[in-house]
């Protein structure tokens, strides 16, 4: 009666092994297994607004990977670059996004492009850095606070500006 019951414990042990393996192993995956399928286009273009300097397959496959747009945001950020997709991986023509070249000009016309350094941007090629004194108070009035925030950032400007010159004399020297 002892053999008879490890003869079946190890019967239905090896059957389970059995069934476990043979399933894992014949177990075919849909042809859409490589996750592109969950991704919707949306998430792509919320990403590529946040960083368009990212190329669309690096968003995707990024995306393939971690299956969330927090975590792909997160790598962006923490890294400042994504993974190469591999030289096999292609991107489905539902996911392609449009380049954002309307965001790109506009946020290089707000950036003052015209302007090449902060010394003519804020017009202060004549001014010397001791000729600014910012109040050290706070203004009653905004156009007050404005004034004294802008003499601020002028005469840091203007510091820096002078710090540079004179670190750079003395390389000279």
């Amino acid at each position: 009666m002892e053999d008879l019951f490890s003869i079946l414990i190890a019967v239905g042990a090896i059957y389970g092994f059995y069934r476990w393996f043979s399933s894992a192993s014949s177990y075919s995956l849909p042809s859409n297994s490589n996750g592109l399928s969950n991704i919707r286009q949306a998430d792509v273009q919320a990403l590529r607004t946040l960083f368009p300097q990212i190329d669309n397959a690096s968003l995707v496959y990024d995306l393939v990977q971690t299956r969330s747009i927090e975590r792909t945001a997160e790598n962006v950020l923490r890294r400042g670059r994504l993974a190469q997709p591999p030289s096999g991986f292609t991107l489905p023509s539902h996911l392609d996004v449009e380049p954002l070249t309307e965001t790109l000009t506009a946020s290089r016309a707000a950036t003052g492009k015209d302007a090449s350094n902060l010394i003519e941007k804020y017009h202060l090629k004549d001014k010397e850095s001791t000729a600014i004194n910012p109040s050290a108070s706070w203004g009653n009035t905004t156009t007050e606070r404005e004034k004294a925030f802008k003499d601020r950032k002028a005469k840091m400007i203007l510091e820096a500006r002078k710090k540079l010159i004179d670190k750079k004399k003395s390389e000279i020297l």
